[in-house]
């Protein structure tokens, strides 16, 4: 949205003008662009004869209200809940620091960011979080990197993990509501006080939770809700219908309508898997597609990502091919076993002074829960190449250590993404079979 966009709707709500469309405009502008809840601040500074209290606003209006109803509410009211809507999604913005007291509201247990990193923001302040027993107040919390891991837990005892690229804020004022933008959370929440259920929102869906084990994974188009015991109502937002999803259930919620929203039992993941490259991969693959030529293999070529940030903020550039489920990202596609194996033909145009490419596996539990990340490190060495330079490289499931001590082994697991990768730009990473079989 433009400035003078938001300068419209910002002269349009202290002049009492916004309908309802304009107030939910500016309620998802502010949630979700800290420039524009800045300029909101300053907007509301040059009108500060309403003198109300960012605080009390968020006690005054219940966050599990759906939204800004009625038109034409006296001035002060509406910005009450607008404030009181944005504390789900930035928390403690905008005021500074020294007006709204910090409360810890989260305490990390666990970390693996390795190669990776995890910030907190409240959308005045940002921070980089980096060591287990770090207190957060409520906010917004950015996981980066692909075998990124962090678990959170809250002062009941609940636990939320979040694993790759996720986004999410949380904030808590008498109840829990998460604003899940991106990525998969395994949440273990302990029952809820009567009446004030945990709240989950995706773009795509809202949950209630009393207290359960479940996993959601969400791209913005589409939400895959897995219950591992307990039960969690679902309300799919495009059209309102609602499911309750039980105990090694799962439900999606996407923005097509057309068919009835409903659980189902969990699929079980076959055991076997390859890798088509006679033709173009899907569009959220990461990866430059080289079509066959001849007698010639089509391949996949590793691409720039970031795969965290330095103290000063510098991105971490690694190279690889991101293979995630055919379907759409973070949905398990394949099941190991002790007797798996991962086959692949790579290839590559330099030989940097390391030696050596990575193959990178996210996982799930069959329950649907993180599983953790494993790595298996291919010394290039060891694997001689063709005529045309194109090495054939098998890897047991000894070959891939964790990246979490917690989550020991990848047999059992169900593979969300595979990820060959290269710390090099020069190593020139080309791959053009992989697969997963039992032998």
């Amino acid at each position: 949205m433009t400035t003078a966009t938001l300068d419209d709707l910002l002269n349009g709500l202290v002049d009492d003008l916004l309908d309802d469309a304009d107030l939910q405009r500016l309620q998802e502008l502010l949630v979700s662009d800290q420039a524009a809840r800045c300029r909101y601040r300053r907007f509301l500074t040059l009108h500060s004869g309403l003198r109300w209290d960012y605080a009390s606003a968020a006690r005054t209006v219940s966050t599990s209200q759906p939204g800004l109803a009625s038109r034409r509410r006296p001035l002060a009211m509406v910005l009450l809940a607008i404030a009181a809507t944005v504390v789900a999604g930035v928390a403690l913005a905008w005021w500074s620091s020294a007006a709204v007291p910090v409360k810890a509201l989260l305490t990390t247990t666990d970390i693996a960011i390795a190669s990776g990193s995890l910030t907190w923001s409240d959308g005045a302040r940002e921070r980089r979080v980096e060591a287990v027993g770090d207190q957060l107040p409520a906010g917004r919390l950015t996981l980066e990197g692909d075998s990124a891991s962090a678990t959170l837990r809250f002062a009941d005892g609940s636990t939320v993990t979040l694993s790759g690229e996720c986004e999410l804020t949380i904030s808590d004022q008498g109840q829990k509501l998460l604003h899940v933008l991106r990525g998969v959370m395994t949440a273990d929440i302990v029952p809820q006080q009567p009446g004030r259920p945990m709240l989950v929102h995706t773009g795509t869906a809202a949950l209630e939770v009393v207290g359960t084990r479940f996993t959601i994974s969400t791209t913005g188009a589409q939400t895959l809700l897995s219950v591992e015991h307990g039960s969690v109502r679902m309300q799919r937002l495009a059209d309102g219908q609602a499911v309750l999803v039980s105990k090694h259930q799962e439900a999606l919620a996407s923005l097509d309508i057309a068919h009835p929203l409903a659980s189902r039992v969990r699929m079980e993941q076959p055991t076997a898997w390859s890798l088509d490259c006679s033709r173009a991969p899907p569009s959220h693959w990461r990866a430059t597609w080289s079509p066959p030529q001849g007698d010639q293999p089509g391949f996949l070529r590793a691409v720039p990502y970031i795969a965290g940030r330095s103290q000063q903020g510098t991105p971490l550039i690694h190279y690889g091919i991101t293979i995630p489920a055919p379907a759409g990202e973070n949905i398990p596609f394949v099941h190991f076993t002790a007797a798996s194996r991962v086959r692949l033909r790579l290839r590559v145009t330099h030989i940097a002074d390391h030696g050596h490419v990575e193959v990178m596996i996210c996982t799930h539990t069959t329950s649907g829960a993180f599983g953790g990340t494993f790595m298996a490190t291919v010394p290039l060495d060891q694997h001689a190449a063709d005529a045309d330079g194109w090495r054939t490289v098998a890897l047991q499931m000894a070959d891939f250590l964790p990246a979490r001590a917690s989550q020991p082994s990848m047999v059992d697991r169900e593979a969300v993404f595979i990820l060959p990768r290269s710390t090099s730009a020069q190593t020139g990473l080309e791959v053009s079979e992989l697969q997963v079989n039992v032998p």
